[in-house]
């Protein structure tokens, strides 16, 4: 994750506004179609019960 370091008050605002868009169908599509069912890191639901 980048974290952004700007200056400028316009800019830290833009960097704010995460939610200025909309994904089409057709993007949504291919972003799930990005799921392959695989794991890189250890599975969650595995972790034992002493852990955190």
């Amino acid at each position: 994750m980048t974290i952004p370091k700007p200056v400028n008050p316009e800019r830290i605002a833009e960097n704010a506004d995460v939610f200025s868009f909309e994904f089409t169908q057709a993007e949504m599509e291919r972003i799930d179609a990005l799921d392959r069912h695989e794991r890189i890191g250890p599975d969650p639901d595995a972790f034992p019960s002493n852990w955190a």
